[in-house]
């Protein structure tokens, strides 16, 4: 299944998505990456759960510019509702 990050191909989809042009969007990365560690699979189990660093912040990035609902996160990114949470 493919999600909404993994479709984002341009600055402009990117600017669009998370108001940060995709140069920015690596910046922030960098501290990002150092910050944000995982869920092991053994405490999600079977409920998908971001596990690109670089969708994860897409996904907090996204739903600050976007406000959707958890339902349409879960839908967007492929996981549970109750993960989008």
């Amino acid at each position: 299944m493919s999600t909404i990050y993994q479709s984002l191909r341009t600055d402009r989809q990117y600017k669009a998505a998370t108001a940060l042009s995709k140069q920015q969007f690596e910046q922030l990365f960098v501290a990002f990456d150092k910050l944000y560690v995982p869920k092991p699979a053994e405490v999600h189990k079977k409920e998908p759960v971001p596990t690109d660093k670089r969708e994860a912040l897409f996904f907090v990035l996204h739903y600050h510019k976007a406000y959707p609902s958890l339902e349409n996160l879960a839908l967007y990114f492929g996981f549970a509702q109750s993960t989008a949470v």
